[in-house]
């Protein structure tokens, strides 16, 4: 249930291309330590989860709350995620 936009996410913005010279840049990553609420929150703010809500009529968290919450088992838990980043040089 995702929109076609988030196509981009999914291929790490290859499908984007600049009319600049690119230049790599080093693999980075955020890490932050959350509760099972914190994740929660975060699902909530998917465009998935909200295309979910408008084409079926419910939260599809629901399906996923309790389980997720017993098995988060600690208070805090580390969450990492790649930060993508695309850096280009203009060179005219």
């Amino acid at each position: 249930h995702w929109p076609q936009r988030s196509q981009y996410l999914q291929n790490f913005y290859n499908d984007i291309d600049a009319p600049f010279e690119r230049i790599e840049s080093p693999d980075l990553e955020i890490e932050e330590h959350w509760t099972a609420s914190d994740y929660l929150s975060h699902l909530e703010s998917w465009s998935g989860t909200q295309y979910y809500r408008d084409t079926v009529g419910e939260n599809p968290l629901k399906q996923i709350q309790t389980e997720l919450e017993e098995l988060w088992e600690q208070d805090l838990r580390a969450v990492k995620w790649d930060l993508i980043l695309k850096v280009y040089k203009n060179t005219s």
